[in-house]
């Protein structure tokens, strides 16, 4: 052994490729000195891109919500209603009414038509001229267009606005307000004249099917609130009612 070492020795260190595939035994990699700490780093690496991403996804997330609330105007905002309007505005549309009227293919349409109603109601109580009435929805003291709730879940809000009868005549008038097809507050069943204003607390228990629901305003002039409810259940739909019946939606 001692003579095949020194041969070796004698011939030098060099390797030519003449000894590969002949003599070949093998490879040693030898890394840099910061190498042994590959795994680790890699792993850091890996939390450090994992946590990139996560952020990018939670300021993509925010952005969104920004535009989503930029997108609602200030008037509605008062109402408290939500950057989701237009889409249940749609889905209202597409479930429970025959009509495709043109204005919902654009947001600002949507938004246009329900401004539109608002200035309307607000002209006929300025000109007496026609038997109407406004109601905004409020919860903890809010106005609050969009409510969310729990299937079977018991809501509870109020309703203030004001009514008034065409020419300040003497009739009786009743208010009601409506989740789809269903009564679910009396609100008013009075005699207005010329203007007269209300605030009611009042609560109902949330569908047990999950849905986007509305809630709408249905007015009678009859001698009781009996008999504008029994009118009501001889077959009301909630086909067309946005906007000029809109109070707010039901969120399960």
């Amino acid at each position: 052994m001692e003579d095949a070492k020194a041969s070796l020795m004698a011939k030098g260190s060099v390797v030519d490729a003449s000894q590969y595939p002949a003599f070949f035994a093998g490879t040693l990699v030898v890394a840099s000195s910061g190498s042994t700490d590959m795994p680790e780093n890699k792993a850091e690496t890996d939390k450090e891109a994992a946590n990139a991403d996560q952020e990018a996804a939670n300021t993509d997330n925010e952005e969104a919500a920004n535009a989503n609330k930029a997108a609602v105007p200030a008037w509605a905002a008062e109402l408290g209603i939500d950057g989701d309007h237009c889409g249940y505005v749609r889905d209202y549309f597409r479930k429970r009414s025959q009509e495709t009227p043109p204005w919902l293919e654009e947001d600002a349409g949507i938004w246009q038509q329900l401004e539109h109603g608002r200035a309307y109601d607000e002209e006929r109580r300025q000109a007496v001229d026609s038997y109407a009435h406004s109601v905004t929805l409020e919860k903890d003291g809010k106005p609050t267009a969009v409510i969310r709730a729990a299937p079977g879940e018991d809501v509870e809000l109020h309703a203030k606005g004001w009514i008034q009868n065409k020419e300040g005549d003497t009739s009786l008038h009743q208010l009601l307000l409506v989740l789809d097809t269903t009564i679910i507050a009396e609100v008013y069943d009075s005699i207005p004249g010329g203007g007269d204003t209300f605030e009611t607390a009042f609560s109902f228990k949330a569908p047990e099917e999950p849905g986007v629901y509305m809630i709408w305003r249905f007015n009678e002039l009859q001698q009781s609130m009996e008999e504008a409810k029994a009118i009501f259940e001889q077959g009301q739909s909630a086909d067309a009612r946005y906007p000029s019946s809109f109070a707010g939606w039901l969120v399960v």
